[in-house]
């Protein structure tokens, strides 16, 4: 844990590996599983995210974590804007998609940058009781569609001060608002440790349920 998070490699990312505890450098792995990919697009990024990725960049050389990446359409689109990224999923199918098709997609949003950002996937269920980065080695944390609040205190330790944490909440369709927070709970969760700049809650499910779907952008202090 002592280490700081990051070979991240120069060029395309290097394929997923999986991890157990400790975060070390990337092994390298055979592409063969990469054949099995179907998917030709990571699909778009979330506009919200992108409307505050320039914030971002203002503590570029620590890496963003992309907490639940899935394909990592998020991550491609924070690297052409001239971020690295470790991707996280536990899901090795998406994984691979993303370092079959990270090159095009980041060249498809490209900002008018001297360079683009490095992409680290790395495969991995991310718990509170293993969670495998180092202490202040995040410049940014990202969670779209992807929500554990047991792993907040996780979150603001892995973040430098002054690092940012983006929380984008999936809607409430159909009986998915059983997983999603509380009214006001991330708000009273995070508010001793964060500044937050943007929170926005809408409410979702039963007119008795109090779950509402989150946006919400803050700033470690």
């Amino acid at each position: 844990m002592a280490r700081h998070v990051v070979r991240l490699n120069t060029e395309s990312p290097p394929p997923p590996r999986r991890v157990s505890g400790k975060f070390e450098p990337p092994l390298v792995l055979e592409h063969t599983a990469l054949k099995r990919a179907t998917i030709s697009h990571l699909g778009s990024p979330s506009k919200a995210l992108i409307d505050v990725a320039d914030k971002l960049t203002g503590i570029s050389q620590y890496p963003v974590l992309d907490a639940g990446c899935g394909f990592g359409r998020n991550a491609a689109a924070l690297a052409s804007r001239g971020l690295s990224v470790v991707c996280v999923d536990q899901n090795l199918g998406r994984l691979h998609t993303l370092v079959r098709l990270a090159s095009s997609h980041i060249a498809e949003f490209q900002q008018p940058i001297p360079k683009v950002g490095q992409l680290y996937p790395l495969l991995a269920n991310l718990k509170q009781s293993q969670w495998p980065f180092a202490q202040k080695c995040f410049g940014a944390i990202i969670c779209v569609h992807f929500l554990d609040i047991g792993l907040l205190d996780a979150f603001r330790a892995s973040l430098v001060t002054g690092g940012h944490l983006y929380i984008e909440t999936f809607g409430g369709h159909g009986g998915n608002y059983l997983e999603l927070p509380k009214i006001g709970q991330l708000r009273d969760l995070l508010l001793p440790h964060f500044q937050l700049s943007i929170y926005r809650e809408r409410k979702v499910g039963p007119t008795d349920y109090r779950a509402v779907s989150v946006r919400l952008f803050g700033t470690k202090t």
